[in-house]
């Protein structure tokens, strides 16, 4: 039996004081715990204890391990705020008000609970020694065969037979698939070979190799076709019609614009050229019905059909057309190098230049738009918090208005009556005056102690002296020494009480 320290006992004795209901009983038990299981392994200590409906309470907690046979169980032990007696007043945990000790096994690692007669699921212990434990412990009247000590003599006794922790089992998977065999590797580490599947890969551009040009990507490759357009039926292809055609093609094809260096392989045909009707000079066609209505043909439309899905970029797809006979090659030229003016690297305005500051902007914007959805999504939750708190503040309001008008009413009710203070509008609960004015403080009861013994004194000497109307003179001629010294010790007590209470009426702010 080892010796608890004065530090620990100390400590106990502090943290029970404020808390538990039955101090000494619990420092008497804690005690003898601690003399007998603290050189075991036990520890003490005060932790926060949640029970199964969510009530928590700081309570005293001892841990450590118990012995039992060849193995050692470790074990919890949580004492009640009303320990060990039952409680039915309320002032204690909901839960736990019965002040019996709550006892869990903690598995170590690698082992499970083993849910039993005396073990659920969760590890508390449940024994026919905690259920009998208020039938031995009436309040005021402590058990010595009823404590922590027997308790442990109990769990002893019950894991030797039955062991509350199992071992946990171990998870065993599928075998391995068989390795393949050593010849075989994988693509990735396979080398250079000469078996292949195929025919060779060209060999990759070093970025050292291709051409040094500021112009962009998607302008280094040729443009692409222009949509092919269905071709007019004539229903009498004459070669003068032919003719005319093609040299109206060939005088309405311009060529495009090159870049200053480099030549692109252009198609050869990018333009849409919508052939117009020819006006015979033989007045033979006008007069033949027949012929005349094989040339007709509505005119052309440059709007696109509706179900057209395709945006065209000017940029990528250069289509010069010309309704008309005659066409401007000066300005198509002014065109071509005013777009190849924006395209080279050294005009300060080129598109080189302005792409990143245009890149920029837009980084700017992003962070911009996504710091006001940031703040709009707070100011929605700051506007649902704050009409959470008027809902809140507006039952509280009526709560207290309802409240005023009882009082008000209560107070009516009281001001009527001399006798008796009611504490419900109804009425139906009354209590008498004499009962309510009692001193609420220990500085307001003392001070009535000693104004009582103050009168007391000095109604003794008034009987010593006599001048009591109704009570003789006691003092004589043979007790007359006696008489005086009497009256000195009275006076000399009288004294201190008025002392004590002028201090007394000085510390609670009463005037003399």
């Amino acid at each position: 039996m080892s010796k608890v320290s004065k530090k620990i006992t100390n400590w106990l004795f502090n943290v029970l004081q404020p808390q538990y209901s039955h101090t000494e009983v619990v420092y008497r038990d804690v005690y003898r715990f601690l003399l007998i299981y603290l050189e075991r392994g036990f520890k003490i200590r005060t932790a926060v204890y949640t029970s199964a409906l969510g009530d928590s309470e700081l309570l005293l907690n001892m841990h450590g391990p118990l012995k039992c046979g060849d193995r050692e169980f470790h074990i919890t032990i949580w004492l009640p705020l009303n320990y060990p007696y039952a409680e039915t007043s309320g002032r204690v945990s909901k839960s736990d008000a019965n002040g019996v000790p709550i006892v869990f096994v903690v598995p170590a690692n690698g082992e499970v609970i083993r849910p039993g007669n005396n073990v659920d699921s969760q590890g508390r212990i449940y024994h026919p020694f905690l259920s009998q434990w208020h039938n031995a412990k009436p309040f005021g009247e402590p058990q010595a065969n009823f404590d922590l000590l027997m308790l442990m003599d109990c769990l002893s006794a019950t894991f030797k037979r039955t062991s509350p922790v199992g071992l946990a089992p171990q998870a065993t998977g599928p075998a391995l698939p068989p390795k393949p065999p050593g010849g075989l590797r994988s693509p990735q580490h396979t080398g250079n070979t000469s078996i292949t599947s195929g025919p060779p890969l060209p060999n990759k551009i070093r970025p050292d190799e291709a051409h040094e040009t500021q112009v962009p990507q998607k302008y280094r490759a040729p443009l692409p076709l222009p949509t092919q357009i269905t071709p007019y039926h004539w229903d009498d292809s004459s070669p003068r019609v032919e003719q005319s055609v093609q040299e109206r093609r060939d005088h309405n094809s311009v060529p495009l614009a090159r870049r200053n260096s480099v030549e692109h392989n252009w198609p050869k045909d990018i333009t849409r050229v919508i052939p117009q009707p020819i006006v015979h000079e033989n007045s033979s066609l006008s007069t033949n019905s027949s012929i005349g209505s094989k040339c007709r043909r509505k005119p052309p439309s440059d709007v696109l059909p509706e179900h057209a899905t395709t945006i065209e970029n000017l940029m990528d797809q250069v289509t010069l057309e010309s309704k008309r006979e005659t066409s401007n090659p000066a300005a198509l030229e002014r065109i071509a190098q005013h777009i190849n003016m924006h395209l080279d690297g050294k005009y300060p305005e080129s598109v080189n230049s302005i792409l990143p500051k245009i890149t920029e902007t837009q980084g700017k914007v992003t962070s911009l738009y996504t710091q006001l959805c940031h703040h709009n999504n707070q100011a929605k939750a700051n506007v649902m918090n704050l009409d959470n708190h008027v809902t809140y503040l507006s039952t509280q309001v009526q709560s207290v208005a309802k409240l005023n008008r009882q009082l008000h009413s209560l107070g009516q009710m009281n001001s009527e009556s001399t006798h008796d203070i009611s504490l419900s509008v109804e009425g139906d609960r009354k209590l008498p005056v004499d009962d309510l004015v009692l001193p609420d403080l220990l500085l307001v009861r003392q001070l009535y102690d000693t104004a009582a013994e103050i009168r007391g004194y000095k109604d003794a000497i008034k009987l010593v002296g006599g001048t009591y109307k109704s009570e003789p003179e006691l003092i004589r001629d043979e007790n007359l020494d006696t008489c005086v010294k009497s009256v000195r010790a009275l006076a000399r007590e009288l004294f201190w009480l008025e002392v004590t209470r002028d201090e007394i009426g000085q510390i609670m702010g009463l005037e003399k």
